[in-house]
């Protein structure tokens, strides 16, 4: 009997990350992740979702993209896939980010770790986004939306060369916006904390086209492009409810009303400044299909939002 994939992972504590690590043991994957310290020291919504990795994922701390450390661990694992997916977030909304710093902190140690990959038979899955610069159909192609799209390109981009000169084959899955429990600081949890409030929250880009999946949903498409093997595309751009931020917040707040017993309000600026390109979302061509699953995926949704209802009025 075979033994399973190996995957072994950076950005485990990280809100996709977590649920990724968890999609893809409960699929039967041998799950390594690297974390930057002891568990104990995380906190809050972090250690939340290190609890919710439970004994299905085996920790290792101190690796990180430096003196040889995640190149030690690719080799004591016998990766069969690293999962390059944590990135340096501190200030990633601001265009001051430091998309170049970012980037090199990222890669910092790739030619040891992509020895030890070369070495151990691994191959690569970076961890893209959608605010990255990508083509647009039928128009001009799309710059990076941020300073920190603009960086996850720059670390694919050499990332991609250096496994090319390595024998290393690099694959990419492009995450567009997840949402979903133990997220922190997202379009959810501002209408929430509003509604909590008693207030009506404003949606301030109701007019921007984005790209909203379930984060369970994503972390199951995740867990399948690992298991793919041979047959494993280049490139995967899951997606899922491709809409205006105002339809999808509509769509939240009937899906999540209807399951708390409430009528939660909704306002817009329509006539506010556009300074992100209108539509920003993945290839619907290959958008994630979760029929069967879509009410289970917002009933454990709502219940999220209701806590941070009722945490908002304390």
């Amino acid at each position: 009997m075979s033994r399973p994939v190996r995957l072994l992972m950076t950005g485990a504590t990280s809100f996709s990350g977590a649920w990724m690590a968890r999609a893809c043991a409960d699929a039967g994957i041998e799950v390594h992740a690297a974390i930057r310290s002891d568990r104990s020291t995380y906190d809050g919504v972090r250690s939340h979702r290190l609890a919710m990795l439970g004994g299905s994922v085996t920790l290792h701390t101190g690796a990180v993209h430096r003196a040889g450390a995640l190149a030690a661990l690719i080799t004591e694992v016998g990766a069969d896939v690293v999962g390059y997916h944590g990135y340096p977030m501190e200030g990633f909304r601001s265009p001051d980010y430091d998309a170049l710093g970012a980037a090199a902190a990222v890669t910092a140690d790739l030619d040891a770790e992509l020895a030890a990959a070369a070495d151990a038979g691994s191959v690569i899955v970076y961890t893209g986004t959608v605010y990255e610069p990508g083509p647009v159909a039928g128009a001009e192609a799309r710059a990076a939306v941020s300073a920190y799209g603009l960086s996850k390109r720059v670390a694919y981009e050499r990332l991609r060369l250096a496994g090319s000169r390595a024998g290393v084959p690099v694959h990419r899955f492009v995450i567009p916006n997840p949402f979903g429990p133990l997220e922190e600081g997202r379009f959810g949890n501002h209408l929430a904390t509003a509604w909590g409030r008693g207030e009506t929250p404003v949606v301030r880009t109701p007019r921007l086209v984005r790209d909203n999946i379930p984060v369970r949903e994503l972390a199951v498409r995740y867990a399948a492009f690992v298991l793919a093997g041979d047959g494993r595309a280049v490139s995967l751009e899951p997606s899922g409810y491709i809409e205006s931020q105002f339809a999808f917040a509509g769509r939240l707040a009937e899906a999540v009303g209807v399951r708390l017993g409430r009528v939660l309000p909704l306002e817009a600026l329509w006539d506010a400044p556009i300074e992100e390109p209108l539509v920003v979302v993945n290839d619907g061509r290959t958008s994630a299909t979760f029929a069967a699953n879509e009410a289970a995926y917002w009933d454990e949704y709502a219940e999220h939002l209701r806590q941070l209802m009722a945490a908002s009025v304390s």
